[in-house]
């Protein structure tokens, strides 16, 4: 079995991690208008240091064509435009109501991938895919406050859902294994030259970033930057774990496991930290989780057997 199914398990734990942090840090130190957009500018002097320290680690980062060059430049900017729905539906909903709907994110890297990548999936792998899937959408639901429908936002994730599979499917598209560390530069690169023109040429900006350092949001930054950096991580090992592994497979498998991690999360904090979050969960509930749980594991294992 490749190793690409430990990052994929890898990937979604620091992920689902980010998502309690998200949601604390715009409830408790980013709450007024300009709050994502401050983290995102962190995040991309954060990428500004990851692409300095690849340049300098001895890789060939002109190795690649200009015309993949631009490419990966141009995509380096998705990730980052995604997140902007994401941070405004994590305002309004709690992770484990939000973060289940980046289920679509399979279903729009199946037909990327099958349109643009030619890849073929078994019949078993698109039956244990459905398992993940479906574990996932049925660890999401709220048995005890019916099926509630809240567009705004579904239409947010859904949004951000499809600009990640589309980032995915173009990384992979123009990445081999050979050439990993030189696409991430390209792509840091870019976050980080777009956030240092918006650092230049806006006060607003500018102001609102070292403002971040006052005795009031230095706890804010030091949290975001500890968010930015394992969300950096988790990044890393997807885009390697794509590289090892059909783009619908390894999406499935990530997209999957993170409702379970921040469900794990989610109890964890509400036993230990009551007043950070308010998780309480019935027998009925409890039961249901742990159910929608062995699922995902069960479809995850099919796939990482299969491929």
């Amino acid at each position: 079995m490749s190793s690409w199914p430990l990052l994929a398990f890898v990937a979604p734990a620091l992920w689902a991690t980010c998502n309690y942090i998200d949601k604390y840090l715009v409830s408790k130190f980013f709450s007024e208008k300009d709050g994502t957009s401050l983290i995102m500018i962190l995040a991309g002097v954060i990428s500004i240091v990851i692409s300095l320290a690849i340049g300098i680690s001895g890789v060939d980062v002109f190795s690649t064509s200009n015309t993949v060059k631009i490419v990966l430049v141009i995509n380096g900017l998705l990730g980052p435009i995604a997140m902007f729905p994401y941070y405004w539906a994590i305002k309004q909903e709690h992770p484990i109501g939000v973060v289940p709907i980046f289920q679509t994110i399979p279903i729009f890297s199946y037909f990327l991938g099958l349109i643009f990548l030619h890849e073929q999936l078994t019949g078993l792998q698109i039956a244990a895919g459905l398992l993940v899937v479906g574990g996932a959408v049925g660890l999401s639901l709220e048995l005890k406050e019916g099926l509630r429908f809240k567009y705004k936002p579904f239409l947010l994730m859904l949004l951000s859902s499809f600009i990640l599979a589309v980032s995915s499917l173009i990384f992979k598209k123009v990445t081999v294994p050979d050439s990993y560390w030189v696409s991430n530069f390209w792509e840091y690169s870019s976050f980080g030259l777009a956030t240092l023109i918006v650092l230049i040429f806006s006060r607003k900006y500018r102001a609102g970033f070292f403002g971040m350092f006052d005795r009031t949001r230095y706890k804010g930054m030091l949290l975001s930057t500890l968010e930015e950096g394992l969300n950096t991580v988790g990044g890393l090992a997807y885009a390697f774990a794509i590289l090892l592994a059909p783009l619908a497979v390894v999406s499935v498998v990530v997209n999957g496991l993170q409702p379970f991690y921040v469900f794990i999360f989610g109890v964890m904090l509400a036993y230990f930290f009551p007043k950070l979050i308010d998780e309480k969960q019935g027998k009925i509930e409890l039961a249901q989780k742990l159910f929608f749980i062995l699922v995902i594991f069960a479809g995850t294992y099919l796939l990482s057997r299969a491929t």
